[in-house]
């Protein structure tokens, strides 16, 4: 081990190289506008763009590790100013002039460490919704998902000119949920580290040990790349590669599609599935070569390989522990489409196993890192508690809400608070038709964090009377937001209606317009960061789904009511009396015939965490997307559906990462069709109970938590399980641990048994919202894990954080080792 770390810090002091560099100014910006995004074209000019690339020059100049970067890596990992589909801003400045006379008099490897702490003193980890903020909107919030912590470390480190790329395992295989992370090149080659996360040194993070048994790390390279790795998909603007080989164990699945004659179908896609989230995720798509063949570089686990070309599919399981190679047989009448029109699939899904021997820090560089953190924690609170506090917003009245409303709205708006306050108070005394209270309910917490009043302000509207019902007015006008996009200004734009719309205000004459004047390019936008619909109608060009936010806005616009059902992407608007769909098909199609699904959702699984329903769609079965979503919060759910084939796609996953799914197919044709929910055949939210499934057992009587025994505690409880986990509080798993909890704090207390953390050293930090019921114990962790280590029936490699569930006869029924994303989830569905 010391020789690992003799070598770590080797590297950190190699003596850099320098290397030729004849890329320019001049040529860094036509760079950039030959490959961007039509959303950066369109919504930011040319001196956002000039000031980027003189910011990358300025820390290119400044750092000596800037003569060390070939034109090639500076280029795709230094210049460009986009991580992921983030709304842009100035944040490269910023960091700049932040960071400058800190880290200058550093070698690039510190500097990298270094700037990673300076990241973590303003930004932790905290979920949240698909949108991704800008980094200083991250900034002032001072939280973010995976994916935005990633961004603002990646958008730091090339503002000081330290290549650096994100990376995305697109969807674990061992849990539900995925990750990003990023990556920085120092000394000639690439290294790991958890983003906001500090490590004494590179290549160490949390999800080191996750990432070893994952399918896919990938990340997407701005421009035309001919890098050494593996490339899963390029396009012109862009190049999605593959880096999964510096993770984890590979093989390359090769799969040949056939006609049924046996000669290789050219063409054919190929995709390569992923068991997440109760549904199959595309982890790449190829198509077939003239041999009828197409491949793929992935990890040593299951994948549904799923194959079509125009109406034919077909599909099988592939081990990448065992098979390299497959070959299936597309025909025109696939068997799961029989004349019952219902059938069902049973799979059996594992994961890779995982290589748990990871490098450990020396131990004053670990020492020194958590010391800082902790004030870096400290930091970062002191900034927090400048948010208004409940005596500071009653003194504030607004006759559209109550107090503790009032105070919600501010609390959830946090670091944008003053924009929030301004808005608000604007509006302090009601009006005739406003519905304040309505809009500022629709707002995702969001676009409370990064939306300004002025933005706010123009997006208010009127209710009058007499155009369309209430109801109506609050689905199809009110809200800021149409799909996933930054709010921005539009309704007064778009007002005029371009001087087109006095006499006909219809929606087949709003339909035509759009349909007439924007052009279609599904590649111009590869990032999927919607474009605004004032860039949409500047450029008169958009992909598909940008194209469809500026008709929701132009309908608003004209006093149309409009939306878009973001589960499936159907648009709606509002005319005659009724909701009518609006579709932009090039070819003419039959109208879509609607009918009613009735889902029995007895047990209640959980969307997405238990179930999927999906439709065929161009040759695959495609999940709606009901997350969040009231439709599917009832019992029984009843749908309205267009006829075709439908997909329920089930999953239980067991502790080990295993997955026991179920598909079952079946045809929407009878005006209602009604579908049981049910648990799969077989198995049951228990079946770890099995004999089979018991992980070691405990002496109940003999082990004890603060000096009582299991037994006790649980006869006490007149529960039938108990929750154990132990772990080092501080550390990124168990930070991440407790904030899964949190999130899950309603259903822990309405089990209300015992549930104990048991802590190894350091200090219990605790999040806002944990169970009530959960116990932190800060003695007997050593003896707690050798009696479980011994108990075990199976290799315990003592990952942090350790949990277990065990059962009334001292079973461990549940066992979990390291950071696993839906822990809290899997023992809820244990106990339960």
């Amino acid at each position: 081990m010391k020789r690992i770390i003799l070598l770590l810090l080797t590297c950190a002091l190699v003596h850099p190289v320098m290397t030729a560099q004849t890329f320019t100014k001049s040529d860094a910006l036509k760079f950039l506008y030959q490959y961007m995004p039509q959303s950066d074209r369109a919504d930011y000019d040319t001196a956002f763009f000039k000031m980027q690339v003189d910011y990358a020059f300025l820390a290119r100049e400044t750092f000596s590790w800037g003569k060390t970067i070939p034109d090639d890596i500076f280029k795709h990992f230094v210049l460009v100013y986009r991580v992921n589909n983030e709304d842009l801003d100035t944040a490269r400045a910023f960091i700049f002039h932040q960071l400058r006379d800190r880290i200058k008099d550093m070698s690039m490897y510190e500097a990298a460490l270094e700037v990673n702490h300076w990241c973590h003193e303003y930004v932790d980890y905290q979920p949240a919704d698909v949108r991704t903020s800008a980094p200083l909107a991250t900034i002032r919030t001072s939280h973010g998902r995976c994916g935005e912590e990633s961004t603002l470390t990646v958008t730091a480190m090339r503002a000081v000119g330290i290549p650096a790329r994100q990376c995305y395992t697109p969807r674990w295989a061992h849990c539900d949920d995925n990750h990003a992370w990023v990556e920085v090149w120092v000394n000639g080659k690439w290294w790991f580290l958890g983003a906001c996360e500090p490590s004494p040194d590179l290549d160490m993070g949390w999800f080191a040990y996750p990432s070893t048994r994952t399918m896919m790390v990938h990340t997407n390279v701005f421009g035309d790349y001919k890098g050494p790795e593996e490339v899963n998909k390029k396009t012109q603007y862009y190049s999605c590669i593959n880096v999964l080989s510096n993770y984890a164990d590979t093989v390359r699945m090769t799969v040949t599609v056939v006609d049924e004659n046996r000669k290789p179908i050219p063409d054919a896609l190929v995709r390569f599935k992923l068991y997440n989230y109760s549904e199959y995720y595309t982890l790449a798509a190829k198509r077939t070569d003239e041999k009828g063949q197409a491949s793929l570089i992935t990890g040593k686990g299951d994948l549904l390989i799923w194959v079509s070309k125009g109406d034919m599919f077909a599909y099988a399981k592939m081990d990448g522990r065992a098979e390299r190679k497959l070959t299936l047989m597309l025909t025109p009448n696939p068997s799961i489409w029989n004349e019952s029109g219902f059938s069902v699939v049973d799979l059996t899904i594992a994961p890779p196993y995982g290589n748990p021997a990871l490098p450990e820090p020396d131990s004053a560089r670990f020492a020194r890192c958590e010391e800082r953190k902790a004030q870096e924690d400290i930091m970062r609170e002191r900034y927090r508690s400048t948010f208004p506090t409940k005596a500071q917003t009653d003194q504030f009245h607004n006759e559209y809400f109550t107090p503790e409303e009032f105070y919600d709205v501010i609390k959830r708006s946090e670091g944008n608070h003053a924009e929030i306050l301004l808005f608000l108070q604007k509006h302090s005394q009601k009006e005739e038709g406003l519905y304040l209270k309505e809009f500022v309910a629709a707002l995702a917490d969001k676009d409370l964090r990064d939306t300004k009043a002025t933005t706010l302000e123009r997006q208010l509207t009127y209710y009058h009377p007499g155009n369309y019902p209430l109801d109506v007015y609050f689905k199809g006008i009110l809200p800021a937001r149409i799909s996933n996009e930054l709010i921005r200004e539009w309704r007064g734009v778009f007002s005029h209606g371009f001087g087109l719309f006095h006499e006909d205000r219809s929606v087949k004459a709003i339909h035509d317009f759009v349909q007439k004047s924007i052009k279609v390019d599904n590649d111009c936008n590869y990032y999927n960061c919607p474009i605004s619909p004032i860039g949409v109608i500047r450029y008169n060009k958009a992909d598909a789904h940008s194209r469809d936010i500026f008709f929701v806005a132009l309908c608003r616009s004209l006093d149309v009511p409009a939306y878009m059902d973001n589960s499936n992407g159907d648009l709606w608007a509002w005319e005659d009396g009724q909701w009518q769909l609006v579709t932009f098909d090039e070819e003419e199609k039959p109208a879509q015939e609607y009918k009613t699904l009735i889902l029995n959702n007895n047990e209640h699984r959980g969307y997405y965490t238990q179930y999927t329903i999906q439709r065929f769609e161009n040759g695959e079965y495609v999940s709606f997307d009901f997350e969040n979503d009231p439709r599917v919060e009832t019992n029984p759910i009843v749908l309205q559906v267009p006829a075709g084939h439908y997909c329920l796609s089930l999953g239980d996953r067991n502790s080990d990462g295993s997955v026991k799914s179920q598909l079952r197919f079946f045809e929407v044709v009878n005006d209602t069709t009604v579908i049981s929910i049910s648990r799969i055949e077989g198995i049951n939210d228990h079946d770890e109970c099995h004999a089979d499934a018991v992980y070691g057992k405990v002496n109940l009587k003999k082990t004890k938590i603060s000096g009582c025994s299991l037994a006790s505690i649980l006869k006490k409880s007149g529960k039938e399980h108990l929750i154990l986990c132990l772990g080092v509080p501080g550390t990124e798993p168990v930070n991440h641990l407790m904030k899964e909890m949190a999130a899950k704090q309603q259903a822990f207390e309405t089990w209300n048994g015992p549930l104990y953390f048991v802590v190894k050293e350091g200090i219990w930090k605790s999040e806002t919202g944990q169970p009530r019921n959960l116990k932190v114990i800060t003695e007997g962790f050593d003896t707690l894990f050798l009696t479980f280590k011994n108990g075990m029936n199976r290799q315990m490699n003592g990952l942090n954080p350790l949990c277990f569930v065990i059962d009334q006869n001292g079973n461990i029924i549940y066992y979990s080792e390291g950071y696993n994303i839906g822990t809290p989830e899997q023992m809820l569905k244990v106990i339960r």
